[in-house]
């Protein structure tokens, strides 16, 4: 280590005693947590959450309790607020984890992070990434902090960074705990305590992790996971990061063996709208293209919004299983669609989307669509019976699942 570095670091830190911080726990709720369990058939429950280990997920539901196994679980959603995130440090983890809290403090080989919802404990292995969030870092944006890009290209050591005047510099080091008042380091053999108003970031050398094929939001963040478990008493990530049990607010087992075709371009797609040469304006293509949707509940849905006449190919993503989806008129005005989706060429499904058959706000379920073997998928929305006023539909997050 260069000498300049320790005459640096010892310029902006006042040594100062080691501060411990007595450990809290969390009790547990007290209420049973609603949620809605999305199954892979396109079904769904609700019910109280009693419990999610390796076997299942238990609840309480109106005709008596119900035990479903994990292989046919999607998605798990709570249907009741959690405690509002607030943000004053953000841990990112070596796997893309990211949380946010008010406070965060290190000793041994657990990290705690104390959040609106209660502490959060997980291995110091797994973190990549601390930030102090600044003012550059208050609006909530999901890009990295500015100080991470004056880090070196290719890390040597781990770097803390701190606040020399209205300038930030890192300083190569090694980083061996966070107390309530000072981040120590070790420079130059020795152990110097940096005084915690003077520290931006840090940021370990650690090579970054796979991340589980298990997606996993919490008030304040998200983690990826390749298991899950839930009691009253907390939530647990791969038997290692523990979260109070009312941080959750949603697990996607089937992020990491779905595939959603509102993310996949289309192998072919024909357009004939009813003024047909509209579609030799260029500016107005787009317009009759099917066009992605993001759900406005901050979820990772997307769903994909169709015009009349349009039929549109998709490639089959290697490995699929089924397709799901639901579909739902477009428009509160103008007349039905008539909706036909094929699997190499084969008609699968038909059906008419118009006041009567879509009143249901969750839309028309077409249920599992078999794809074991399959190439193409082709969905064509045709003018229903009212002729060609209105007639968009949405499918409702279209996936196909491994």
């Amino acid at each position: 280590m260069q000498p300049s570095s320790s005459s640096l670091l010892r310029a902006v830190v006042m040594v100062g005693a080691i501060v411990g911080v007595p450990g809290t726990g969390n009790a547990a709720e007290g209420d049973a947590t609603a949620v809605m369990v999305a199954l892979s058939n396109g079904d769904t429950e609700t019910g109280g959450l009693e419990g999610i280990d390796s076997k299942g997920v238990r609840l309480a539901t109106e005709s008596g309790r119900r035990a479903i196994e994990l292989d046919a679980v999607r998605r798990v959603e709570c249907q009741r607020g959690g405690p509002a995130a607030v943000a004053g440090v953000s841990v990112v983890g070596t796997d893309g984890a990211r949380l946010t809290g008010t406070d965060v403090t290190w000793e041994g080989e657990t990290v705690r992070l104390e959040t609106s919802a209660g502490v959060v404990t997980l291995p110091v292995a797994r973190v990549q990434t601390i930030d102090w969030l600044r003012a550059d870092r208050q609006e909530g944006n999901d890009v990295g902090p500015a100080w991470q890009q004056s880090l070196p290209d290719e890390l040597e050591s781990d770097v803390v960074v701190v606040a020399k005047g209205e300038e930030t510099q890192c300083v190569p080091c090694a980083i061996v705990g966070i107390t309530a008042d000072a981040v120590r380091v070790v420079l130059d053999g020795e152990t110097i305590p940096v005084k915690r108003d003077r520290v931006i970031g840090l940021q370990w050398l650690r090579e970054p992790a796979a991340a589980g094929g298990i997606v996993v939001e919490v008030s304040g963040g998200v983690l990826p996971a390749s298991q899950v478990e839930w009691s009253p008493e907390g939530l647990v990530i791969d038997d290692v990061v523990r979260l109070p049990a009312g941080s959750l607010q949603s697990i996607d087992f089937a992020a990491g063996r779905t595939t959603r075709l509102a993310g996949l371009a289309t192998e072919q797609l024909e357009l004939e709208p009813f003024f047909g040469s509209l579609t030799g304006i260029d500016e107005l293509i787009p317009a009759f293209r099917p066009r992605v949707v993001a759900a406005d509940d901050g979820s990772p849905r997307k769903d994909l919004m169709i015009r009349p006449r349009t039929v549109a190919v998709w490639r089959v993503p290697a490995g699929s299983r089924t397709f799901t989806t639901a579909i739902s008129r477009g428009a509160a005005v103008g007349g039905g669609a008539l909706v036909v989706i094929a699997v190499d060429g084969r008609e699968v499904f038909r059906g008419s989307v118009d006041d009567a058959s879509a009143a249901n706000a969750a839309g028309i379920s077409i249920g599992e669509i078999s794809l074991d073997g399959a190439r193409r998928l082709s969905i064509t929305v045709d003018y229903g019976r009212a002729g060609p006023v209105g007639g968009v539909v949405i499918l409702r997050d279209p996936l196909f699942t491994k």
